[in-house]
């Protein structure tokens, strides 16, 4: 899998694949800070990476768009499984490689409100930074495999996209609000993740029920991704 590896970075590099999504992540972190600059010590970290949580999911689509959605719609994952030892080293390169390429993203919003916090706030705490951002990974990696999902189980690459983002952005509204007289809201809380991940604030219990109910998701969405990534036929 290494010659795959060098394969794609040098497409990266070459082709510049996410310099649009990194500039995007680089500029909406730097509004933000700004617009959060009056806060100071931590609260302003924790409203800014907050805040974040809203649009960070968005931009794992280009990730995915590079390590699925294109080898999908030119077919060439075709020539891809022919190469490789088997469809299971295959789907778990393109399990890590997702997970590598998202998580640069997530490196670059960190980075940046750290940056930014230290210029327009004159002080930042790293450690707040820090703390933040391995409370947040959890939920990130479970909206991770999420996608990776969508995009195995959805045909259509356009519709795969259309699905997450719909998700990302509505989903918590839409269960909160047709199953709350049906749940207990405390307990289905547990299960928003999108809300969970957005009341983050560095500190308390690590592992709370949330983070594990992201966990196990993450799991399951591991496992029907590969299922379907098994039984699938490219044509």
């Amino acid at each position: 899998m290494m010659s795959n590896f060098k394969a794609d970075i040098y497409k990266i590099r070459k082709e510049k694949v996410f310099s649009i999504s990194l500039l995007l992540c680089i500029l909406l972190e730097f509004l933000f800070t700004f617009v959060m600059r009056e806060k100071s010590g931590d609260t302003g970290v924790i409203f800014t990476l907050s805040t974040s949580t809203a649009f960070l999911p968005l931009l794992f689509i280009a990730v995915d768009l590079f390590v699925w959605g294109e080898d999908f719609v030119s077919r060439t994952i075709n020539t891809q499984i022919i190469k490789s030892s088997s469809r299971l080293s295959l789907f778990i390169y393109k399990v890590v490689t997702t997970i590598l390429y998202s998580t640069v993203h997530l490196l670059v919003a960190y980075l940046s409100v750290a940056v930014f916090r230290g210029i327009f706030a004159d002080s930042v705490s790293l450690s707040t930074v820090w703390n933040i951002a391995v409370y947040q990974y959890p939920y990130y990696l479970c909206m991770m495999f999420l996608s990776i999902f969508i995009f195995n189980y959805v045909d259509k690459v356009n519709y795969a996209q259309l699905i997450y983002v719909v998700i990302v952005i509505l989903f918590d509204n839409l269960v909160s609000f047709s199953m709350a007289n049906v749940i207990d809201p405390e307990l289905l809380n547990h299960f928003l993740l999108f809300n969970q991940l957005k009341a983050v604030t560095g500190s308390g219990e690590f592992l709370t029920l949330s983070v594990m109910i992201a966990l196990i998701f993450s799991v399951l969405y591991f496992i029907f991704s590969y299922y379907l990534f098994n039984e699938r036929e490219f044509k």
